[in-house]
């Protein structure tokens, strides 16, 4: 893991990604924000998001729901 806080973002319904879950990795440092070019996964469904970040994550994140000012294809981020 790079240094900084990782984060994993689930959108639905992306214009990239029509119908699907995507989760995608991002890393934040003091000179701001970095996001993998390739999505962290795909999936049907937002247990199987749910389950793929667990896995590759299993120490404690935390779930934070979408806030109101947010992108509505943003379903949560898990820090």
């Amino acid at each position: 893991m790079d240094e900084g806080l990782e984060m994993f973002t689930v959108y639905q319904n992306t214009s990239d990604f029509p119908g699907w879950f995507v989760v995608r990795r991002s890393v934040v440092t003091a000179e701001g924000a970095t996001m993998d070019p390739e999505p962290f996964m795909l999936g049907r469904s937002l247990n199987d998001c749910r389950g793929a970040i667990m896995d590759a994550r299993p120490q404690g994140l935390v779930c934070m729901h979408r806030a109101e000012g947010d992108d509505p294809v943003i379903v949560e981020t898990w820090l």
